[in-house]
């Protein structure tokens, strides 16, 4: 199944299974709906959703049939940012996220959880996340002036630059087998 791509609500997403067309996004009540991510096991897709396709976004989820629509983690809910990007699902059920209102850094909101937490205060201009299959998270780092690929820690408690002072695009990062 492919989840093709969220754009503005004029253009939902839609998966095509067996030559059947759905719209993933319907049920969002959001007119921008952006960055999808797939679960692991394809049961269930976070996407930003927000009234306009850069500010005032949130992270939501809804199931890979189109149902269960649920905001994730609301506007303001991180640090009062008005600014969620590039959801990725982590390790045990949690979101990760990016924060880009006051800092570009990365959060989590645990499994269960409502309020996210800021996974390290050690970076800021840190974003992009992309939770790799060990728990990793991999994400874009500007230490002086080009974006660099960070590997860090589930727990942010270490991390290491891929390749030391080579500029990777800042397009977004992501994962698959």
């Amino acid at each position: 199944m492919s989840a093709g791509h969220l754009e503005k609500k004029q253009t939902p997403c839609r998966t095509t299974t067996d030559r059947q067309k759905r719209s993933m996004t319907a049920g969002s009540t959001f007119p921008f709906n952006q960055q999808p991510s797939i679960s692991a096991d394809g049961a269930k897709v976070l996407f930003k959703c927000g009234t306009d396709s850069y500010d005032n976004s949130s992270i939501c989820e809804v199931k890979s049939n189109g149902t269960g629509f649920r905001v994730s983690v609301a506007t303001a809910q991180a640090d009062g940012s008005t600014f969620l990007n590039q959801p990725d699902y982590g390790p045990a059920g949690s979101i990760v996220f990016e924060e880009a209102e006051n800092y570009e850094q990365i959060w989590r909101l645990p499994s269960g959880g409502t309020l996210p937490v800021k996974i390290t205060e050690q970076f800021h201009n840190d974003n992009s996340p992309c939770v790799l299959p060990n728990g990793r998270i991999a994400s874009l780092l500007t230490r002086t002036n080009p974006y660099e690929l960070k590997i860090m820690a589930a727990d942010g408690s270490s991390y290491f630059i891929l390749m030391p002072g080579e500029e990777v695009t800042d397009i977004g990062l992501g994962y698959g087998p």
